[in-house]
């Protein structure tokens, strides 16, 4: 019916269909195999700098634990498409070396 190049119009159309998963898919792989995030590692989220803990950067999620008080009492999970659109900050030292919180 589609004649001999129908494949590629019902493959462009499957393409434009699930785009977006295809999209969010790909920037999740790629935060999860990128170091920008690692585990145990401490950052800054939001405009008013509240401390976070990484305690793990999965394939579609990322889950942070946030301070509270004196310990880190509340836990974050956020969909890794979403991290993108976050205000995620981390203090470095002088010498350029990573710091963590324990």
């Amino acid at each position: 019916m589609l004649g001999e190049y129908g494949w590629m119009v019902i493959t462009g159309f499957i393409m434009m269909i699930f785009k977006g998963v295809i999209v969010n898919t790909f920037e999740a792989l790629m935060i999860f195999i990128g170091s920008d995030y690692d585990s145990d590692m401490v950052v800054y989220i939001g405009a008013d700098e509240k401390p976070a803990r990484i305690v793990r950067v999965g394939l579609t999620k990322t889950i942070f634990y946030m301070k509270q008080g004196g310990d880190w009492s509340i836990k974050l999970v956020v969909p890794n498409e979403r991290l993108k659109s976050m205000i995620i900050k981390q203090k470095l030292p002088s010498n350029g070396h990573i710091i963590t919180e324990k």
